[in-house]
């Protein structure tokens, strides 16, 4: 029985020490672990050196992004807050979209898209293409656009409308000068020529759709003498002259089918 109880008294010393063996090596790799880390996250381990701009610049200059970078680039190749200069380089207002990759092992690129324009709603504010807001203000390089006037809730449905029309339109002697939604949601569209395109308040899909498809035959000859273009028909639309239609006819208001 006493030899037993020795060999049990053994067996737990050697259970102790295999533990703390175990303890003690599992302390070890902590520590290095904590120290390699130390190591990584320090600043003066693979800092970055060089920062890529890349895009089409015609609104931006490539100096202006550099300068909003340059003040929020803290840390290393992998501790950088990539969302930070995102957010900075974002802030501007003709900046749409920005990428940011790390290369290793010292490299950040940054691809930058601009902001089209696309139609302006004041003298600070313009709309892009996918009808969204922003403040470009009046830029030097800014395109003749059209003006929006409406609910900043349509910008985007008068976009698309415009987009449309604007192709349609391609290669007349006449472009879009305004898009109007009105308070009481009726769409209007004004050329450059001074005629006013009536779509209503409904429908105006369909509408649009049937002004497109007749105005190369039925219009585009016309569109000097054409006053207002009524498109709140079902099947058709109406034209009211300038100036006499024929010798017996002054002003006088045509239904087209269509």
């Amino acid at each position: 029985m006493y030899q037993d109880y020795r060999n049990r008294e053994r067996r737990g010393r050697r259970g102790i020490g295999s533990r703390l063996r175990v303890f003690l090596f599992l302390c070890g790799l902590l520590t290095i672990a904590v120290l390699l880390a130390a190591k990584i996250l320090s600043n003066e381990t693979l800092p970055i050196r060089s920062v890529q701009i890349g895009g089409v610049f015609y609104y931006v200059e490539a100096e202006e992004v550099k300068q909003r970078i340059a003040p929020v680039i803290q840390g290393n190749f992998f501790t950088v807050n990539i969302e930070e200069i995102q957010h900075s380089v974002r802030s501007h207002p003709w900046i749409e979209k920005v990428t940011i990759h790390r290369v290793w092992p010292d490299t950040l690129r940054v691809y930058v898209v601009e902001q089209t324009p696309v139609a302006q709603v004041s003298k600070q504010e313009l709309v892009n293409d996918k009808g969204q807001r922003f403040a470009g203000g009046l830029h030097a390089r800014l395109p003749d656009l059209p003006a929006f006037t409406g609910p900043e809730e349509y910008y985007p449905a008068m976009t698309r409308k415009y987009l449309a029309l604007k192709k349609a339109l391609a290669g007349q002697q006449v472009r879009v000068r305004k898009v109007e939604v009105t308070p009481r949601r009726a769409w209007k569209i004004l050329l450059s020529n001074g005629v006013l395109i009536k779509l209503g308040r409904k429908d105006i899909d369909q509408r649009l759709a049937r002004l497109i498809r007749v105005y190369p035959g039925a219009l585009s000859g016309r569109i000097s003498s054409i006053q207002v273009i009524d498109m709140r028909y079902t099947n058709g639309f109406a034209v009211k002259w300038k100036r006499k239609w024929n010798s017996g006819d002054k002003n006088k208001n045509i239904a087209f089918g269509g």
